[in-house]
């Protein structure tokens, strides 16, 4: 990590498959947010409306997850 932030990197994350929350086209999006939207509950967040339409139209969901290992 610092060798990366003395290169001038300055970003860094990682997510483990059983994490609630998501990256989606640069937003951090809540799994359940998204259960909620779709079965037509109201959520706090723009950012999970935004997020649906994605996983809808671009089945984000079912891409094949990639390990470095």
């Amino acid at each position: 990590m610092k060798g990366g932030f003395a290169q001038g990197m300055r970003y860094f994350s990682t997510y483990g498959s059983y994490a609630d929350v998501i990256r989606i086209t640069g937003y951090l999006i809540k799994k359940s947010d998204l259960a909620k939207l779709d079965a037509g509950v109201a959520v706090q967040q723009a950012n999970a409306t935004w997020g649906l339409g994605e996983v809808r139209n671009s089945r984000i969901l079912e891409r094949m997850v990639r390990s470095l290992e």
